[in-house]
């Protein structure tokens, strides 16, 4: 988050994805949902993040965007990861 000149508050989330029978690497959509009153006690919608650690450590910031609410009211938040 330093490197965008950001501060990391708190670690909500963690997904860890193991390629095991895929023959080709794609772009993938990350999709992760969030109550608001949660998003607006933590710095509202401009703090959230959804970053990437690729096989060789290096992180990576990805550029996602609320796409709307699901049928619980909570927010969704997507992200292309390469």
């Amino acid at each position: 988050m330093a490197k965008e000149g950001r501060d990391l508050l708190v670690v909500t989330y963690t997904l860890s994805v193991v390629k095991t029978t895929i023959e080709a690497t794609l772009p993938a959509t990350i999709t992760m949902t969030c109550p608001p009153d949660w998003i607006d006690k933590n710095g509202g919608i401009d703090s959230v993040s959804i970053m990437r650690i690729d096989d060789d450590g290096t992180t990576q910031v990805l550029v996602n965007s609320i796409v709307g609410y699901d049928s619980t009211g909570n927010m969704v938040f997507e992200a292309e990861s390469p």
